[in-house]
């Protein structure tokens, strides 16, 4: 499955689990994972991208984790073969351990309702700020981990910091109320993956990255821009240069 496969699984767990109808007996295997794979279609189709993935090839995997988490039991004949059922109960408990785990869900949360939107359409190539002031070779593909080594992370905690204190004092980006401080909670957010020191490459773009692209623009030949452009090359030094 591509990386942009775990993206259209947590936007699927968060929001469109929610409409799914399934079967209140045993059925089948086909019948739930086609209720499962239609949910995923519509998912796809909704933010644009309805190639991204074989939401069968989704859907498959999403049983078989069901199933491992015993919130599908079968039944089992010599002659008739398997029959499943969906366990509501341990659904919703499979649901609420699978995004209260997920990095995806943990950033989605943070930067808010333009987190997935902007996933696809740079998945699709058609986000603007995928390379706002930034050179192609920063953005990295959505399933590459990162994980940092203690001196790395602490050599960024400062200017990371001291970038916030800055921003904290700012007025703000005129005739955008809101935006400064939106811009502050993606290069928070960011800031917690890099302590966390294991995470997935295109995160700490969508976060942080394009958090300090935006800061440049917009803060053009002032010291917020140049501690934003340098704070980008030390990221990509020790972090989405990092392996």
């Amino acid at each position: 499955m591509s990386g942009i496969g775990d993206y259209t699984e947590a936007l699927f767990w968060r929001d469109y689990y929610k409409s799914l109808q399934f079967p209140s007996g045993f059925v089948r295997k086909d019948a739930i994972v086609d209720v499962i794979s239609a949910g995923i279609a519509t998912e796809l189709s909704d933010v644009g991208a309805p190639d991204a993935i074989d939401p069968l090839e989704l859907a498959e995997s999403i049983f078989d984790a069901l199933v491992q988490s015993d919130a599908i039991e079968a039944r089992r004949d010599s002659f008739a073969g398997v029959y499943h059922r969906i366990i509501q109960t341990e659904l919703a408990k499979y649901r609420a351990n699978y995004l209260g785990s997920s990095q995806i869900h943990a950033v989605a949360s943070e930067i808010g309702g333009s987190f997935y939107p902007d996933v696809f359409a740079g998945f699709r190539g058609l986000n603007p700020h995928h390379h706002i002031g930034l050179s192609d070779g920063i953005l990295p593909a959505s399933d590459r981990v990162v994980t940092l080594k203690h001196n790395q992370i602490s050599e960024l905690e400062e200017p990371i910091e001291s970038l916030i204190i800055q921003l904290d004092a700012d007025n703000g980006i005129p005739d955008e109320p809101g935006r400064k401080e939106l811009l502050i909670g993606q290069i928070k957010a960011g800031r917690e993956l890099l302590r966390a020191g294991t995470f997935k490459a295109y995160l700490l773009y969508a976060t942080i990255i394009r958090a300090l692209a935006e800061l440049i623009e917009k803060y053009k030949d002032t010291a917020i821009a140049m501690v934003a452009a340098s704070l980008v090359d030390l990221l990509v030094k020790n972090a989405l240069g990092a392996g």
